[in-house]
């Protein structure tokens, strides 16, 4: 499961609403100084972001909590996004390349763009029909996995100070 701390800012009935802090990974590369996409990265400030989740753990406003994403439901959500529409332009392109050679090879490429953004088309028919299709699945939905436990610095102080006695 993929997690990340987040602050609950409303409930609603099973779902709370968490605000979590979106940021790049270039803060945790070693080579973050010899890097562009660090120093674009550094432009853009950290925003927060609102996200509606399940609440199974009954959090309440304020709360820090820890909420948690299948990697499964990631892996196959990104492969519907990221990939299914090159596939789909793909194979409608290399179709209406065959198609055009065999009853009209002198079609100009125009056609060809046409049959590419076609494929583009239905790729997002599909996509759509995915996120209806999932979209209340509680597989698919972030959910609330536990309540964040935040030490004060002063309690590892005291820790520290027993230790040695």
């Amino acid at each position: 499961m993929i997690e990340e701390s987040a602050v609950v800012v409303r409930v609603d009935d099973h779902y709370a609403w968490v605000k979590t802090e979106r940021r790049s990974t270039c803060g945790q590369c070693a080579v973050q100084k010899g890097c562009g996409t660090s120093t674009v990265a550094r432009w853009f400030e950290r925003k927060m972001q609102d996200m509606r989740v399940l609440n199974q753990i009954d959090a309440q406003v304020g709360d820090q909590v820890i909420v948690g994403l299948k990697e499964d439901a990631l892996v196959k959500s990104s492969l519907m996004m990221y990939i299914l529409p090159l596939v789909s332009m793909i194979v409608f392109v290399l179709a209406g390349q065959w198609l055009l050679s065999r009853w009209y090879p002198a079609a100009a490429e125009a056609v060809l763009i046409l049959f590419a953004v076609t494929g583009l088309g239905v790729a997002w028919g599909l996509i759509r029909w995915f996120h209806h299709r999932v979209k209340f699945n509680s597989d698919y939905q972030p959910v609330i996995v536990r309540r964040s436990i935040t030490v004060s610095p002063h309690v590892n102080i005291l820790q520290s100070i027993t230790k040695e006695f």
